[in-house]
């Protein structure tokens, strides 16, 4: 009903008998809704629709191909930050595990302190995303789905382990390079790191 009104409005004399020369094909296109890519009842529906017929449509398309270039930027600096926290890490098992970095002509530890720091800031910002993703879902009800997601329970055990990694890494050094299960723990992170 709302579409005919719209029609109405816009070719009032469309029903009129028209000479048959005059009867030429012709395409309408709606006015563009500034913002229409950034609503998250919009993107919801697109995202969670059954039907993926949805994407044939030229609206539908044109909304997802302006969102993706808006947050591709976004997802380029979580990649080179994801890289170089996993850059760091390899450099971290270098200082860790390197004897010939341990002797006090190198004293690596303004460095180690430098890359830990860097890293914890990496850290935070992922945290701060997954929070704020936990309350996008949140927001439409559909927290559950986040959790049974495995790449989200993923990410959530790569950010923990990160952290717990990095505390022990700057609370006590030398029981890392001593303890074997801290040390596995360390890999393991770096491993996890590489993966992302």
């Amino acid at each position: 009903q709302e579409e005919e009104l719209f029609f109405s409005k816009l070719l009032p004399h469309r029903f009129d008998n028209l000479p048959d020369n005059s009867k030429i094909p012709v395409e309408i296109w709606r006015s563009l809704l500034p913002g229409l890519h950034c609503e998250p009842e919009v993107l919801w529906v697109l995202a969670s629709g059954l039907n993926e017929r949805v994407f044939d449509e030229k609206g539908a398309r044109a909304i997802i191909e302006l969102a993706w270039e808006e947050a591709s930027v976004a997802h380029l600096i979580t990649f080179l930050l994801d890289l170089i926290a996993a850059l760091l890490f390899w450099g971290l098992a270098f200082l860790l595990n390197d004897p010939r970095l341990q002797e006090p002509l190198y004293d690596p530890q303004w460095l180690r302190t430098v890359v830990l720091l860097i890293l914890i800031l990496i850290w935070s910002r992922n945290v701060l995303i997954e929070v704020m993703q936990c309350v996008g879902f949140h927001a439409y009800g559909k927290l559950c789905q986040y959790f049974r997601s495995v790449e989200n329970l993923g990410d959530a055990l790569r950010i923990v382990m990160t952290g717990f990694s990095q505390i022990a890494l700057a609370t006590n050094w030398d029981k890392v390079q001593e303890n074997q299960v801290l040390r596995i723990i360390f890999a393991l992170t770096g491993f996890v790191r590489w993966l992302r």
